[in-house]
């Protein structure tokens, strides 16, 4: 299973990271990062209520969802999300 880490966007006009297992992939907007999310949930077979992603507020705390993005009650999931781990592809997006 793939655990996913949202960073909150410095900027709009930056777009956003989501960290998957280490690689950072750059997106148009939260909405297409957590698109992105739920499609590899379903395509890996995640059951609801395992937490697969942490998403980071704009208050700068973290909270864990499950594949349903709905908040998960436990422990977030290990840390993985690097701040120096955002590298834009060539085209900046995907």
């Amino acid at each position: 299973m793939h655990h996913f880490y949202l960073h909150q966007p410095g900027n709009k006009a930056s777009g956003c990271v989501l960290v998957s297992d280490g690689k950072p992939l750059r997106f148009r907007n939260r909405k297409d990062a957590l698109s992105y999310v739920m499609r590899r949930c379903y395509q890996d077979g995640a059951t609801e209520g395992e937490p697969v992603i942490n998403i980071e507020g704009s208050d700068g705390r973290w909270r864990a969802f499950d594949c349903r993005l709905m908040p998960y009650k436990g422990e977030l999931l290990p840390s993985g999300a690097s701040d120096d781990a955002v590298a834009p592809d060539s085209t900046g997006f995907h």
